[in-house]
């Protein structure tokens, strides 16, 4: 079984709207009303997300809360923001600092962006980049398809 397989299976991760795989692994019980979000919002939540070789980017989204991105394996990945400003960058998420990439990244609320898998990154099928995504406010509303979509626990965080 390639790693990219094992961790889907392993983390319980399903596809994702804008691509790639997901689970969510936290959602603080708090819920925080009066943000741009039109109604209320977990005050923070987590996911982990996983890129592969077969779906090596995402749509370019845009999230009305800032998100944090954290680098666990794989990679590196190329991230595009467009700022309001209608400045742009690629910033690359990856573990070789020497080389300028950082293992975490910042998306402030309301930046365009989408994640890349870096040209240059293993040609295997199993290519893949597994990070985190953290929150102070949820970007996602709590509505019938999220629920079923969040089901699934990871075994790793289950008591």
């Amino acid at each position: 079984m390639d790693r990219a397989r094992e961790l889907i299976e392993r983390l319980g991760l399903i596809p994702h709207p804008e691509r790639g795989f997901y689970v969510e692994t936290y959602r603080a019980p708090l819920a925080v009303a009066g943000l741009p979000h039109g109604g209320a919002r977990a005050a923070s939540t987590a996911i982990y997300f996983l890129v592969t070789r077969a779906q090596p980017t995402t749509y370019l989204h845009r999230l009305k809360s800032d998100e944090v991105f954290h680098l666990y394996e794989g990679g590196p990945l190329d991230v595009l923001l467009l700022g309001a400003d209608a400045g742009g960058e690629v910033r690359r998420l990856g573990v070789d600092v020497a080389a300028g990439e950082r293992p975490q990244l910042v998306i402030p609320a309301g930046t365009w962006f989408a994640v890349e898998l870096a040209a240059g990154s293993p040609p295997c099928s199993g290519a893949r980049s597994r990070l985190a995504s953290t929150s102070p406010t949820s970007s996602w509303p709590r509505g019938p398809s999220w629920r079923r979509a969040t089901r699934r626990t990871p075994r790793a965080s289950r008591a």
